[in-house]
């Protein structure tokens, strides 16, 4: 590693928020090669004076008993010769001051993980310690007010009464035979309420007794959990699961039996045997001393599994973790953000074109990246996403390391597990070439079109001309010249119109004048070439007395072109119907033919400016901007367009424009 790389890996180490240390696979040393700051200040000691020390130089001896020295030995071992990551069970260490005063009690767990320069050869193990006390407060918290955890107190309490009872009888033991036989009996049948507790208990329960701890009594949920019968009852623990042997959790069992201290862990991993195959579960697990004549006698089990809830949480982490391995590969800028929009993980490409380091991104931060004008833009669209909870995507500017703003196309979705979003998944893609090239193409097509307007103006009044001059000396031939001449300038024109419009509306020129007027009356009167023919009726129903305020002609506009579209990719549909009606605050207008209907596929395209389409064979003329003009009508008018179709099926094209 060169010294660059070795200094970059020291700080990158060192802005990791857990403490962590690198160890040399090297036992029984395991020397330190490393230690980030956090590690530093946990233990209030220098790395220039622990580097190159074995592990067990490392610490306080007094802090370090025996079993724990042998289970962090063993756990190294165990890291290298299965090269797996390996984790310690949870345990408090108070952390001191400088002066050596006690703070306040922390909780911690360690996890080794293998390193390998080379394949299946373990170099190098990173210790990671992870402070877990606000989980285990949590938890602690949570099992107060648990309602199963009350089920536990519950059976306490017939604890008590059982050793309360047992008491009162060696308090009375010199009196009379009958009181002896009546406090007997009450014993039994506290002894029996205490059972019959324990056997209707939803939480998987287990009594045990003496230093073998012999199942004494075992419910029907701690059977299911176990995958045991009640032949079980009477045999010590480690003849029905000799699988326990060795595991963290048999000691905590033995050491509560020793000390009569109560102990409850959450997410305690256990391997057991059920139908013969060993499986790796998850406990929430509760350990309650059992005492007769202050002696401590057996335990009392509480439990419930929770494996499924702990593999799922496992599961989203390494989905994620996957996600940005291949985040990290795309040439595009791509991100993690939260539910919230909250951005969690960029990938190296955003680093090198925005010049940002992950503290000054993180969160909200990559705001300062975009671009003033795009910025209420961007935060009101992917509050539009997050709220939707549907894939989209839209343009913005993005400002480059050198200070320069380029186009790029932001597309986001959601990854979903069980239908519930757990973070989105972003990229961002840099098409200022592409933007650039369709500017030049806009601004092209803007001149040609006004350069056409005038001898097409021209033509257009020498063939009006040619119409009043002619009559019935001219020759047939030339009066369906004349008549051929006048409908091809008419598509002409409406080309070149649309052309023009359609730059308008990209540049943001479009202006409206706005008029009450009746929605019915104007769908009435438009189309009258398409009327005139007699080969398409155009049938209008639903609210005909609605009023608008609108642009009339922009909307008559709108209504044309789509009545157009009706005709031109569903000849074979005879009739159009066009449906008037409220939706709260908006009136809609829907256009719908019989068609062969459009791909689904293709509907997310049918209003981009110069998409066309072919339907079914049919190849038709035009500019494939009439649909993007009228998106650009509405949506100046503070309305919505979209498509509704199916192949076989027909299309409805509808827009919504607000009533006032």
């Amino acid at each position: 590693m060169s010294v660059a790389q070795e200094t970059l890996f020291q700080i990158l180490f060192n802005h990791l928020s857990e403490p962590h240390i690198v160890l040399k696979a090297d036992p029984p040393a395991f020397t330190i090669v490393a230690c980030n700051d956090a590690y530093e200040k946990i233990i209030n000691t220098k790395e220039r004076d622990i580097i190159g020390k074995p592990m067990k130089e490392i610490g306080n001896a007094d802090e370090i008993n025996i079993d724990n020295r042998t289970l962090i030995k063993d756990s190294l071992n165990r890291a290298i010769k299965e090269n797996t990551v390996v984790k310690l069970p949870a345990v408090r260490y108070d952390l001191a001051d400088i002066n050596g005063n006690i703070t306040e009690p922390t909780w911690w767990q360690t996890r080794y993980t293998p390193v390998c320069i080379e394949p299946g050869k373990v170099d190098y193990l990173l210790c990671t310690i992870c402070d877990i006390t606000d989980e285990v407060v949590s938890r602690e918290a949570v099992k107060k007010a648990n309602e199963k955890e009350r089920a536990f107190y519950m059976v306490q309490t017939l604890n008590h009464e059982l050793h309360q009872s047992q008491k009162d009888l060696f308090l009375l033991k010199n009196e009379l035979e009958q009181r002896v036989i009546r406090r007997t009996k009450a014993l039994a049948e506290s002894e029996e309420r205490f059972r019959e507790m324990i056997q209707q208990c939803p939480v998987a329960m287990l009594v045990t007794r003496g230093p073998d701890m012999i199942f004494e009594v075992a419910n029907q949920a701690m059977l299911d959990v176990l995958g045991k019968d009640a032949s079980i009852i009477g045999k010590p623990t480690l003849e029905v699961m000799p699988e326990l042997k060795g595991q963290p959790i048999l000691d905590t069992l033995y050491n509560t039996y020793k000390t009569g201290k109560e102990w409850t862990g959450y997410e305690q991993p256990v391997t057991i045997s059920r139908d013969g195959k060993a499986q790796n579960v998850y406990f929430n697990i509760s350990f309650n001393p059992l005492f007769e004549n202050g002696e401590i006698v057996g335990v009392l089990q509480s439990g419930i599994e929770v494996t499924e809830q702990v593999t799922a949480r496992q599961a989203t982490a390494e989905s994620e973790r996957k996600i940005r391995d291949i985040l990290d590969t795309l040439p595009e800028i791509a991100w993690t953000n939260t539910p919230d929009g909250e951005v969690t993980f960029y990938n190296q490409q955003w680093y090198t074109y925005t010049g940002l380091d992950f503290e000054t991104s993180r969160s909200w931060g990559w705001k300062e990246v975009i671009h003033p004008d795009d910025i209420q833009y961007n935060l009101d669209t992917l509050a539009s996403i997050l709220k939707n909870e549907k894939e989209s995507e839209f343009e913005i500017r993005e400002r480059r390391a050198d200070g320069r703003y380029r186009w790029h196309l932001v597309r986001i979705r959601p990854f979903k597990i069980d239908g519930v979003v757990q973070l989105w998944v972003g990229t961002a893609t840099d098409i200022h070439e592409l933007k650039e090239v369709q500017q030049q193409k806009d601004d092209f097509i803007s001149i040609a079109s006004h350069e056409l307007k005038t001898p097409i103006t021209s033509l257009k009044a020498s063939i009006q001309l040619l119409n009043r001059i002619k009559d019935d000396s001219f020759p047939k031939i030339a009066l369906d010249l004349i008549k051929q001449s006048d409908k091809s300038m008419q598509k002409v024109s409406t080309l070149v119109e649309d052309l023009l419009n359609a730059g308008k509306y990209s540049q943001g020129h479009l202006k409206l004048r706005k008029t009450s007027f009746n929605i019915a009356q104007l769908v009435n009167d438009c189309c009258p070439n398409i009327r005139a023919e007699g080969i398409y009726s155009i049938k209008t129903e639903g609210d005909l007395s609605l009023q608008i305020n609108a642009d009339a002609d922009r909307i008559d506009q709108v209504v044309i072109n789509l009545v157009n579209n009706a005709v031109k990719y569903a000849p074979e549909s005879k009739e159009i119907v066009i449906t008037i009606e409220k939706a709260n605050d908006m009136a809609k207008v829907t256009v719908t033919d019989q068609g062969p209907g459009i791909a689904a596929d293709k509907l997310p395209h049918l209003f981009d400016r110069y998409y066309r389409i072919a339907t079914n064979g049919y190849q038709n003329s035009g500019l494939g901007i009439g649909l993007y003009i009228s998106k650009e009508i509405i949506k100046k008018h503070g309305g919505k367009i979209g498509v509704v179709s199916e192949p076989g099926k027909g299309s409805s094209f509808w827009f919504m424009l607000p009533i006032h």
